[in-house]
């Protein structure tokens, strides 16, 4: 989607005058709630609900998402995840060895 966008910015076309459907992208459910098990209520068709947004919104919407990804920021999420962490102090040294934190904590430290 990225690139069909970019490739319509790049001809020339205006990202602002149309949008797109981004239930996909967004992981966005078709009705909103679970799903019922009543044979009375039917699920609803792609085309009934549809998740409009400009096309200039998902553009920067997914240029954001790749600026993230190439500063690994989903790569600490996914290590996180698999952590066995309890606190926040133990994610943070997982992740990045501490990051930012834990050089204001050397900086602090009295002599």
């Amino acid at each position: 989607m990225q690139r069909m966008l970019f490739h319509l910015h790049d001809k020339g076309v205006d990202l602002r005058t149309f949008e797109v459907d981004i239930q996909q992208i967004l992981h966005v459910t078709r009705d909103g709630k679970k799903k019922e098990t009543s044979c009375s209520d039917k699920k609803k068709k792609k085309i009934q609900s549809l998740h409009l947004k400009p096309a200039l919104y998902l553009a920067r919407f997914l240029a954001h998402k790749a600026r993230l990804i190439g500063w690994g920021i989903f790569d600490q999420i996914h290590m996180r995840r698999k952590s066995s962490a309890t606190c926040v102090t133990e994610a943070l040294q997982i992740c990045d060895n501490g990051g930012y934190w834990e050089k204001i904590r050397q900086e602090v430290k009295p002599f």
